[in-house]
């Protein structure tokens, strides 16, 4: 109710994403003319590393493996980590997968045994692990490191964690939903989130053909190269700047 109180004393939306977009178009019944698309930047910290220094300290702080597939991006069911845990459970099953899951981020203690108890009835458990909380400043680092990214979300107004993964030189794997094919492009790889013998099948091809990853990798950091927030601060000021003529225009 305050959103859309708000989006009716609005002069103009700004939007992230053509996703979002035409949600508010849908829901909060914004005519097209009132809404830009403006989407997100990524941090310049999000970049190629190669300091082993570095990698080995990340390394020893959270007790990471030499090669693992990494999830991060929130806790909550519309980020559906289930899916991905049976995604990633048949991949072990179909082809003997030995590369663990490290699941980071802190999330709420009846959520962890959830997420715990369904990689235990997955077979999986062993390969699953958890890392808590991670310091913003070692996101790029963690990033770095790892084989591939994995974002299986239903839904996201922009998908900032696909942009600084590929930002960060790491293969992504991420749901054909809402935003993400629009913030990805053709710089990830792409399933059906509610499908884990496609999750399998996209996980297992970036693992088993390193030519196939190394492209999507280089194709990830071109894409990430289009978004910026410089990029970002620009457009938006356009649209302060002829919002603002067009009500003095109309007061004169």
């Amino acid at each position: 109710e305050t959103v859309l109180k708000q989006v009716r004393l609005s002069e103009h939306v700004i939007s992230v994403s053509e996703c979002t977009k035409a949600d508010v178009m849908k829901y909060l019944g914004v005519a097209d003319g009132n809404i830009t698309v403006i989407p997100q930047g990524v941090d310049k910290k999000y970049h190629v590393i190669t300091d082993e220094a570095a990698f080995s300290v990340i390394r020893k702080k959270y007790r990471l493996p030499d090669k693992f597939f990494l999830y991060l991006g929130g806790f909550s069911y519309h980020k559906n980590l289930f899916a991905m845990l049976d995604g990633y459970a048949l991949m072990n099953e179909r082809h003997n997968n030995r590369i663990p899951l490290i699941i980071a981020g802190r999330t709420d203690p009846f959520f962890f045994s959830e997420l715990s108890v369904y990689a235990r009835k997955r077979g999986v458990k062993d390969k699953v692990m958890f890392t808590g909380f991670i310091d913003e400043n070692d996101l790029p680092l963690l990033y770095n490191l790892a084989h591939v990214f994995i974002f299986p979300s239903l839904y996201e107004g922009f998908g900032l964690p696909v942009l600084e993964a590929m930002a960060c030189g790491c293969p992504v794997a991420c749901s054909f939903s809402s935003s993400l094919p629009e913030i990805g492009g053709d710089g990830a790889v792409y399933f059906s989130p509610q499908d884990p013998f496609d999750i399998s099948d996209k996980l297992w091809k970036l693992t088993s053909d390193e030519s196939f990853r190394e492209e999507v990798r280089k194709k990830g950091l071109l894409q990430a190269c289009k978004f910026s927030w410089k990029k970002t601060t620009e457009k938006t000021i356009k649209v302060y700047e002829t919002v603002g003529e067009k009500n003095i225009t109309a007061n004169i």
